[in-house]
């Protein structure tokens, strides 16, 4: 059907790629092209409709110990006053 459009012109130019001939070879086999196309779909779908559904997950957990930023009275309050008062 497009043997004559495969043809170059000139058989003495050199060889260099044309998406023209690729565009005719898939429309001459687009009937092969769409059923490996269907059968790759069906074969998915078929797959992933019997696997198993594995839930999967990891985590990380970092503690980091410091001293609580709360401020202690005791080391506030003087010595020389906690002997005045009589602690």
């Amino acid at each position: 059907m497009f043997e004559d459009d495969y043809q170059q012109s000139n058989e003495d130019a050199p060889l260099s790629f044309n998406w023209r001939n690729v565009l005719f070879i898939l429309m001459e086999h687009w009937q092969w092209i769409l059923l490996c196309l269907l059968v790759s779909v069906t074969l998915t779908v078929v797959y992933l409709q019997r696997a198993p559904v594995i839930y999967a997950a990891t985590a990380v957990l970092k503690f980091e110990t410091e001293k609580p930023k709360i401020l202690n009275i005791e080391d506030v309050v003087d010595q020389s006053y906690r002997r005045r008062a009589g602690h």
